[in-house]
């Protein structure tokens, strides 16, 4: 590998760091969706407009987004960012530095942690419902919130006293 895309893996790197990793590859699949060369500074400002002006209807509407219209934007931004490099430069940083298909992508999300951007969030107090013992959460990071479920399943009976 040159020196020159040494340099640049370190630049990809930076810019993870930044953003954060789930952001970072959502911007990856941004930058692939859309392509290379439609992320020009026209198409990118005309993109932050529509997520602002959707955001402000779909709130006007009273509905609550999964994600914030700053998340989205960014993720827009972080993959305008990455246009600055070659796809055969990207695509070695994902092949040294991206876990693809690992067991980290498989297993059930870590509780207490951002479905959405991976950060850490803050419980809201829990109930229970049904079987499941159900935490609310938001995430100061991303804005987002929803619910962490667990189970609740017998384990053991122990007798304490009494009986014959």
């Amino acid at each position: 590998m040159s020196n020159e895309t040494k340099k640049q893996i370190n630049e990809i790197r930076n810019i993870e760091d930044r953003y954060g990793l789930m952001l970072f590859r959502m911007a990856l699949s941004h930058l692939v969706d859309v392509g290379h060369r439609n992320l020009n500074d026209e198409n990118v400002a005309e993109s932050v407009r529509e997520i602002i002006a959707q955001a402000k209807k779909d709130k006007a509407d009273g509905k609550i987004p999964v994600m914030t219209a700053e998340f989205q934007c960014d993720i827009v931004r972080c993959a305008a960012e990455l246009t600055r490099f070659s796809i055969w430069t990207l695509f070695a940083y994902i092949k040294e530095h991206v876990a693809v298909g690992t067991e980290s992508e498989t297993r059930t999300p870590d509780a207490a942690t951002c479905s959405a951007c991976g950060s850490e969030v803050e419980y809201n107090g829990g109930q229970v419902d049904e079987s499941d013992y159900v935490y609310k959460w938001t995430c100061e990071e991303c804005g987002a919130y929803g619910r962490d479920y667990y189970d609740m399943a017998f384990s053991e009976s122990i007798v304490d006293g009494g009986g014959e």
